[in-house]
């Protein structure tokens, strides 16, 4: 039985590191790496692409509860996310998303739905996961 756990949880407030440590560490183990952070930046992102107000809760709660996202391991850069198939990783930096994530991040209804999905990935285990209430709300075992 291996000592190193098959979810390992990084926490902290913006700008400690936790992306760049959780990255390396994630590669290292073999492990996929999720930032939570670039899923609500991802779910910004396709409300822009859908046209869906950023200030209309139950929509962005709604298009949450039903987008797929997936990691993609890194190509020696920055681990990627795919969206309902798409890659975005290029995408969620962009003018759209920065000037909407803080709004959509807010959204009762889409931290549920986000942090629903981020337990899912989690129960699929060898992940590494960033971000912040990571290990004290999203996964608290790990």
């Amino acid at each position: 039985m291996s000592s190193i756990p098959d979810c390992i949880a990084i926490d902290g407030p913006v700008a400690v590191g936790k992306t760049t440590v959780g990255r390396l560490l994630a590669a290292r183990l073999g492990y996929r790496f999720v930032d939570t952070g670039n899923m609500y930046r991802a779910l910004a992102w396709k409300a822009f692409k859908n046209g869906v107000d950023p200030d209309d809760g139950q929509s962005l709660t709604r298009l949450a509860e039903r987008v797929h996202m997936e990691p993609l391991p890194g190509n020696g850069g920055e681990p990627g996310l795919l969206v309902d198939g798409q890659s975005v990783s290029t995408a969620l930096r962009s003018p759209e998303v920065e000037q909407t994530v803080s709004a959509v991040s807010s959204i009762p209804g889409v931290r549920l739905a986000l942090v629903k999905h981020q337990r899912h990935l989690a129960r699929k285990g060898r992940i590494v996961m960033v971000g912040r209430d990571i290990g004290t709300d999203v996964l608290p075992r790990a």
